[in-house]
């Protein structure tokens, strides 16, 4: 059946319901039956009609919800008009993966052009306006409009893993963890940084996962309860530690909030597995107090490692100032406390070896390597 073509549609000028369609109808010029296409919306409307009516003498006037998307005028048209009310279903849903799968809208004709919006409520995203669903009721669409809210279903039960290689305290520091924490899990003796993180993913059932390192004391005052936002599902969250030894505060040694799949998808080893993920955010609250220093190696390991890190400036979006600070307070030396002069010692090494450009930095992962210049360094000051 023939379409008029729509410019001689839209020439047609609206004074009353009777008058434009008897107009409409003299669009026929072979006497043949035509269609004619409401002048706001694209041909692709045509595609909604999916019911075929037999010809006859009246206009079959096609209807979603109070519009017309369509007017079926037979080649001599008596003045009579049928109502030919259409149901539409989306041609496509595009959802989030929180969105609840059912959704309900019934447009008018003349919203068919948009792409219907549900977005999530604001509660679970800041207050920021975050689609959750997209309708399509055609494929070519030219604008938006919000249909609703959409249900979500999120995980806000996340679970808490505990991750030791053997240290010294780490079993009386997973003790106290499980006074907080009764549900705790442990992942001990993984070989490798990245295999025992990705070992706590795995460990974990929940969308995002704690991490506790095997020498950081949680403090009483914090309770693993941060919940985020719908859109801050695949950032690292790092929390504040106290270090024991040069009284600074940051995020070395911090509870950490993972992502578990942005996790478990990481194949290469990075030089810190917090910061090389994605996106980051710091939260300034103290989780726990690093107490690193609980032995001449592990001491001399933990300055050595943060301190080429701080030197090589290799942390994403650190801060120059801040770096170079907590640098030179990792450098001062405090004998008063148990194996200060080790943490000095590493804590040196580490910043000479990370401002060398020359050297492998990957190499501050590699527990065996890291003994081998403990013993090196520390033999050469006679003090092993």
């Amino acid at each position: 059946m023939r379409i008029i073509d729509k410019t001689l549609v839209e020439a047609i000028p609206w004074t009353d319901s009777a008058t434009y369609d008897q107009q409409l109808s003299q669009l026929s010029m072979d006497g043949q039956p035509f269609i004619v296409i409401n002048p706001e919306l694209p041909y692709s409307v045509l595609d909604l009609i999916k019911t075929n009516i037999i010809e006859n003498t009246a206009c079959i006037k096609y209807k979603v919800g109070k519009g017309w998307i369509a007017k079926q005028f037979p080649g001599q048209w008596n003045g009579r008009t049928q109502i030919m009310q259409i149901e539409v279903v989306p041609c496509s849903i595009v959802k989030d993966k929180y969105a609840v799968a059912q959704f309900s809208y019934n447009p008018d004709a003349w919203d068919l052009k948009y792409d219907h919006i549900y977005t999530y409520d604001r509660s679970l995203t800041g207050g920021a306006e975050i689609d959750a669903a997209t309708l399509k009721y055609i494929e070519n669409t030219s604008g938006r409009k919000i249909g609703g809210t959409a249900s979500a279903s999120v995980d806000n039960n996340f679970d808490i893993v505990f991750l030791s290689n053997n240290e010294p305290d780490a079993d009386a520091n997973y003790t106290h963890l499980l006074t907080k924490s009764p549900n705790a899990k442990r992942v001990n003796g993984v070989k490798g940084i990245l295999n025992a993180h990705k070992a706590a993913a795995e460990l974990a059932a929940s969308e995002m996962f704690w991490v506790v390192d095997a020498d950081a004391y949680v403090v009483n005052s914090f309770n693993f309860d941060l919940v985020p936002y719908i859109q801050d599902r695949d950032v690292v969250h790092i929390w504040h530690s106290h270090n024991p030894v040069n009284g600074l505060e940051y995020g070395y040694g911090g509870v950490k909030l993972f992502p578990r799949e942005l996790l478990l998808g990481q194949k290469i080893m990075p030089i810190d597995v917090s910061t090389s993920l994605g996106r980051t955010r710091v939260v300034k609250e103290v989780a726990c107090q690093t107490r690193f220093n609980t032995d001449p190696f592990n001491t001399w390991k933990s300055a050595f490692r943060e301190c080429a890190k701080l030197s090589s400036k290799v942390i994403i979006n650190q801060i120059n100032k801040e770096t170079e600070e907590r640098l030179d307070a990792w450098c001062q030396l405090n004998n008063d406390l148990p194996y200060g002069f080790y943490s000095y010692s590493g804590a040196l090494a580490g910043k000479y070896f990370g401002e060398d450009k020359s050297n492998d930095l990957s190499v501050i992962n590699d527990y065996s390597w890291l003994q081998e210049k403990f013993l090196a360094t520390n033999t050469q000051l006679n003090i092993l």
